[in-house]
């Protein structure tokens, strides 16, 4: 404990008074401007959030979301639910799910990956066709060519930023490396026969390729080559090149489609 005596402690004096400095005109004129600008800024920034994401999906096939909850499923091991009651897949989902889990290169298990595909998907009496399809797609050229490349991926997802804000989403069937160049492939189950029809879907799909090739150079820092469609139904495919892929510009049948 101290103890101290005022007397011996020194003389505090008054403080002197806080005097505000007075800001120029130019100095005032330039906060205000300042202000003026943040506020701008802060409003522009508000509106683009309400606005929300503006996302281009690059894929048409839907996620087999059919299996079971652990909830569903009780101690015994019996079914709670009935997959009867779960909406069947399509056709062409069952057929990318078969080309992501078959065995590369033969596919020798392609028939058991099918079997038990189809049962997942709600479509058992599907079976033959998923098969058919998915032996076409196996037998392609651009398959062929995959496999004899410097690497290849199946079921690439993907997302990219553009310059202008827009969101890139998707997921690639098939992509590999010639050489210091990327080809995107994608299978397709389009009811199409004729070379005309072939070229009219692939125009049709050439916005997908673009978003494909975008977000791929983007991601890799590589060039892509060509974008591939693989029509299973009609056993043929179609190339569009890179360079003439643009987002938002579909291009002309005559000039954008390539056989393959």
């Amino acid at each position: 404990m101290h103890v101290l005596d005022p007397a011996t402690l020194p003389e505090i004096g008054e403080a002197a008074p806080d005097v505000a400095a007075t800001p120029s005109t130019a100095e005032v004129d330039a906060a205000l401007a300042e202000l003026d600008a943040w506020s701008a800024g802060r409003a522009a920034t508000l509106e683009r959030a309400g606005e929300g994401l503006h996302v281009i999906t690059a894929s048409s096939v839907k996620p087999i979301d059919r299996v079971f909850p652990l909830a569903a499923v009780s101690d015994a091991g019996e079914l709670a639910i009935s997959l009867e009651l779960a909406p069947p897949v399509d056709i062409g989902t069952a057929v990318h799910r078969v080309m992501e889990l078959i065995t590369l290169p033969a596919g020798d298990d392609l028939e058991a990956i099918t079997a038990a595909v189809c049962v997942e998907s709600g479509i058992a009496s599907a079976t033959a066709e998923v098969l058919e399809l998915s032996r076409r797609c196996l037998a392609s050229t651009s398959v062929r060519r995959a496999l004899r490349s410097d690497r290849y991926e199946r079921e690439v997802p993907f997302s990219a930023v553009l310059d202008d804000g827009t969101h890139l989403v998707g997921r690639m069937d098939l992509v590999f490396r010639e050489r210091d160049e990327v080809v995107i492939v994608d299978f397709k189950t389009d009811k199409v026969q004729t070379a005309a029809e072939l070229d009219a879907a692939t125009v049709g799909h050439s916005g997908q390729a673009a978003a494909y090739a975008e977000a791929t150079e983007r991601g890799t820092g590589l060039s892509v080559r060509e974008v591939v469609f693989v029509y299973a139904r009609a056993g043929a495919g179609r190339s569009l090149q890179r360079r003439a892929l643009r987002l938002g510009d579909s291009g002309d049948g005559e000039s954008l489609v390539c056989g393959a």
